[in-house]
This record gives structure tokens, C-alpha cells and sequence, in this order.
């Protein structure tokens, strides 16, 4: 039989009594016997902590368990397991001595910094009152400093805020005058190379200022104008084509300046001199027919189909329909409700949405008679309507107001989140589309330059070559497609 390990022969002073076939001192006895001994003595006197192997008599021991399993009996294998929980116990008791005596020594170390730390107190006492007078007197000395910095800070932001103010306004000049520089060298281009002209009147649209400055002052519009204009001839096509010449019935038809609304085949309606409502080609300046009746406009819907007109009068509460091939009056109605301020078709022409006063009211639009009255929200309830849309059903409608927008469904109007106004934060800016006569020149103009630049470039064969844009535009940074998707 193999001589046990060391270690086994230290571990036997662990027992409590002599082995029964008193073998000590004589033949050492294998790992295993030593093992089911030591379970058996503990398993006997009631599995006392005392009897329990450790270190390297237990690790021994669980080499011997490990290679015969088979051999362990069941007491055997409690014995391993309570042998190993004492040791990790033990373990744990280490540590949590080691614990223990770093934090008895940080307190002890925290204990002398704040006796050292109460002594140079006691030390700095005397000091004290001279320090805190000290200190009290350059509080005031800051505090003065303080006034005079806030009073300089005022002045530069003030300062800063005027140059601000005119660099605004002379990024504006520059970016005016810019426009004006396109819209100039777009007419000189036309009569050799009209797609040159589209693309410099293009560049003008995307240039011209739309912040509220510019539109308080209706820089925007007079601008607008002029760079319309210049799209118009370049377009060159007869739905497009400004007037070259005032047509005859012009004086009468718009003394001053008129406004006219162009229809979707581009017929332009607008009041005679001394009343009575017409319509021209808009593109010739022709006229085409009166309309029957006394009428004046303050706000007009042509139906998509091009073949009604409907028209709220002058004096805002008198609405009326017309068959605009023939002139014919269709009907006229009435409002009870207050002013009426505008009024757009249903997407099948069926149905005419009209706002009068704090109501909107749906009108058929064969007969004019009202088929439901809506009741906008309170928070919006005088403010103008500048647009509405119509779902494709027709079952809702979205109303863009002056300072929100709300959409109407089954008989009931609901202010839309600001978080939700895709409308109001796109649309905001968004001009009427009106034309307009302006006296000495005779130039039917729109004013959506998105719409116009985008025949334009739908118009254009080709993009600016790299030499046009240095020519015309190299001073405004690098080349980039004026139309994108339009081949150089």
C-alpha cells in the first residue's frame, strides 16, 4: 500500500480519539481509509466543526474523492461537502477580519487628521475676524465691479445686436441686388439662350429674402414680381406667356392695379370698370365672356374642372356661382353668419367650403344651399383663413389660419398641436397665387415662384455649365445644380 502524503499524517492530530485498530505510529494507512476514519469519527460525535478537514489535508482528500467516486459513501460526501463550506466559511471570516481591521485603521487615521484639522482651527481663530473684514470689504469692491460689468456687458450686446441688425440689412442689399442682377441678365439671355434665361431667373427665386423684415416691408412681393416676370417670358409657353403689348379692355378692366385669379387652364377673372365681373385668356389678354349679373370680388375659387367660377362680393356677405364657359349665373346666396373671407371646392367639385365669421359652412355647389355649418375652435375663431386643404375623400378639411391651423371632421373643428403643424410651419410663408395687372405695363404675374421655378426647371434641357456659374454666380460659392435631376 502507498505511503500516504505528508500532509494526511500532520491532519491526523485532528482526531479526537486513537484509530480503532491502532495503527498509529505503525504502517500509514491510504488517503481513503484516512478519509471514511475522519467521516466516520465526525459522523459519531455529531458532526462537530473541530473534526473537519482543512487546507491541504482537505485538498488531498478531495483529489482521492475526485478519482474514485464510486468508493464515497454518503456520509463520506456530506463530510467533503461540510469540509469545504468550513474552509469557504473560514475564507470569508479572513476576510472580513482584514475588513475590519482597514476600517478600524482609516477611523483612526480619520481621527488624527481631525484632531490635526481642530488644532490648526483653534490656530486660525485669531485671524478670523481680520480675514472676514477683509473679505467683506472686497465683496463690496466686487459687487461695485460687478455694476459696472453688467452696464458694459449691456452696451456691447446692444452693440452687437445694431451690427447685427446691419449686417441683416446688408445681407439683404447684397442678396436685393443680387436678384436683380439675375433677373436683368436672365431678359438678356432670352433671345439667344432660353434655357440660360430659365436658369438665371431660377437662381433669382431661390435667392430672393423671405424673412419677416423683407415681407413686413413687401420687399418680398415687389420682388416676387419682377423675378415672376422674368419666368414667365422665359417659359415661352402660351399658358405662361406674360402680355408684350396691354390688351384693348385692359384700362377698363383693371384701372390702377387689379387683381385678377387665374383658373387651372389659365383664364384670368377680374371686375370690369364700373362693376360687372369678365374673364380673359391668360395668356393673350383676350376677353372671353361677362359674367351675368352685378358683381365684385374680394375672394374667388375656380372648381378644378375649370368650367365654375365662385365669387364672395365686395361687401363679404354676398356669394354667388357662374358657368364660367357661358356666363351664366348659377346662384347667388346670402350669409347670415358675418363677413365671409374665403372659400375653396371639394376635390369633386361638389361641395364649396365657405368661412363667414366664426363659422365654416358647406355648400352645395349646384344649388348654394348649406349642407352643415362647423364651428372653428375658439382660439382661432376671427383669425384669417390663408388656406385650406381637402382630404381626397373630402370627409376632412385642414385650415390654415394667421396663427395656427385646425382641421374640421364630422361635424366638428380641433385645433392642431403646434407639434403637429405641418402645414402652418411649411405653409406659413406661402403666397396667395393671385396674378396681378400692374398699370403702364400689362403683365399678368404669379406670385408662387415654387410653383414657376418648377416648370421652369421641369422646362429647362440642362443645368448651368461650371464657366456659366463662374460667370454669373462664381462669387456665391461652389457649383451646384441649379435644377437637380436636369442633365448638365
Amino acid at each position: 500500500m502507498p505511503r500516504p502524503p505528508a500532509s494526511w499524517r500532520g491532519e491526523r492530530s485532528w482526531l479526537l480519539t486513537a484509530p480503532p485498530d491502532g495503527s498509529w505510529g505503525q504502517t500509514p494507512q491510504a488517503p481513503g481509509s484516512l478519509l471514511r476514519e475522519q467521516a466516520a469519527l465526525w459522523e459519531a460525535h455529531g458532526s462537530p466543526a473541530g473534526l473537519l478537514l482543512r487546507d491541504e489535508a482537505l485538498a488531498e482528500a478531495e483529489r482521492w474523492a475526485s478519482g474514485h467516486p464510486e468508493a464515497l459513501t454518503e456520509a463520506e460526501g456530506d463530510f467533503i461537502r461540510e469540509c469545504r463550506e468550513a474552509a469557504r466559511g473560514a475564507q470569508r471570516e479572513l476576510a472580513r477580519q482584514g475588513l475590519l481591521r482597514g476600517a478600524i485603521t482609516l477611523a483612526v487615521i480619520g481621527l488624527l487628521l481631525a484632531l490635526c484639522a481642530w488644532r490648526a482651527a483653534q490656530q486660525r481663530g485669531a485671524d478670523l475676524s481680520a480675514a472676514q473684514a477683509a473679505a467683506q470689504a472686497q465683496l463690496a469692491a466686487t459687487a461695485q465691479a460687478a455694476v459696472a460689468l453688467q452696464a458694459e456687458s449691456r452696451a456691447l450686446a446692444e452693440a452687437r445686436d445694431q451690427a447685427k441688425e446691419r449686417a441683416a440689412a446688408m445681407q439683404r442689399q447684397l442678396a436685393l441686388e443680387r436678384v436683380h442682377r439675375l433677373v436683368a441678365e436672365s431678359r438678356a439671355a432670352l433671345p439667344e439662350d432660353r434655357d440660360l434665361a430659365l436658369l438665371l431667373a431660377v437662381e433669382a427665386a431661390q435667392r430672393l429674402p423671405v424673412d419677416d423684415w423683407c415681407l413686413s416691408q413687401d420687399c418680398f412681393f415687389a420682388n416676387a414680381d419682377a423675378i415672376s416676370a422674368a419666368l414667365a417670358r422665359a417659359l415661352g409657353h402660351p399658358r405662361w406667356r406674360a402680355w408684350e403689348q396691354r390688351p384693348a379692355d385692359a384700362a377698363s378692366a383693371a384701372p390702377g392695379l387689379s387683381t385678377a385669379w387665374p383658373s387651372p387652364d389659365w383664364r384670368l377673372l377680374g371686375a370690369r370698370d364700373g362693376g360687372g365681373l369678365a374673364i380673359w385668356d391668360g395668356a393673350t389678354g383676350t376677353h372671353l365672356a361677362d359674367l351675368q349679373g352685378e358683381g365684385s370680388v374680394s375672394a374667388c375659387a375656380w372648381s378644378h374642372d375649370g368650367s365654375r367660377v365662385a365669387v364672395i362680393g365686395a361687401s363679404r356677405r354676398e356669394v354667388a356661382a357662374w358657368n364660367a364657359r357661358t356666363g351664366e349665373r348659377l346662384w347667388p346666396a346670402q350669409s347670415e353668419r358675418g363677413e365671409c373671407t374665403y372659400l375653396a371646392w371639394s376635390p369633386d367639385d361638389a361641395q364649396l367650403l365657405l368661412a363667414c365669421g366664426s363659422d365654416l359652412l358647406l355648400l352645395d355647389a349646384a344649388t348654394g344651399s348649406a349642407r352643415a355649418a362647423w364651428s372653428r375652435p375658439a382660439g382661432l375663431a376671427r383669425d384669417e383663413i390663408r388656406e385650406a386643404w381637402w382630404s381626397l375623400s373630402g370627409s376632412q378639411v385642414t385650415v390654415l389660419t394667421e396663427s395656427g391651423e385646425f382641421s374640421c371632421q364630422g361635424g366638428e373643428c380641433q385645433e392642431t398641436p403646434a407639434s403637429s403643424q405641418v402645414i402652418a410651419s411649411s405653409r406659413r410663408n406661402a403666397l396667395d397665387g393671385m396674378s396681378v395687372w400692374r398699370d403702364g405695363e400689362g403683365l399678368p404675374m404669379l406670385r408662387d415662384l415654387a410653383d414657376l421655378a418648377a416648370v421652369a426647371c421641369a422646362r429647362a434641357a440642362r443645368n448651368l455649365s461650371a464657366a456659366e456659374w463662374a460667370r454669373y454666380l462664381g462669387a456665391e460659392g461652389p457649383y451646384r445644380e441649379t435644377c437637380p435631376g436636369v442633365a448638365p
